[in-house]
């Protein structure tokens, strides 16, 4: 066996004080009407720093799956109300993030 390894990519960290992020947040919490966890950084494996140096914008990443989820394994699952909860959150975001961040 052979291994030839590329560079990569580097890791990216969400600016949580950044307009964008503020404005995210606080769609979030209008539209699930109680307080939402930030964290600038989540485990795995997503090219969210090429995108950004890319498109030239701040990333946010939103996730949606309960924390037992078992990602990717045979029994990977998803709590139905996390689904109806990403649903809100998205149509909220489409709808009001316009004119929440300027």
């Amino acid at each position: 066996m052979r291994l030839e390894w590329d560079e990569g990519y580097a890791a990216y960290r969400a600016p949580l004080d950044s307009p964008l992020a503020a404005a995210v947040a606080r769609t979030m919490e209008e539209t699930l009407e109680r307080p939402v966890l930030l964290t600038p950084m989540l485990g795995g494996s997503l090219p969210l720093s090429v995108f950004e140096k890319a498109l030239g914008v701040p990333i946010i990443a939103l996730p949606i799956a309960n924390h037992d989820d078992n990602q990717h394994a045979a029994n990977e699952n998803l709590r139905l109300q996390n689904l109806r909860d990403g649903i809100d959150v998205f149509a909220g975001l489409l709808l009001r993030l316009g004119s929440l961040w300027r």
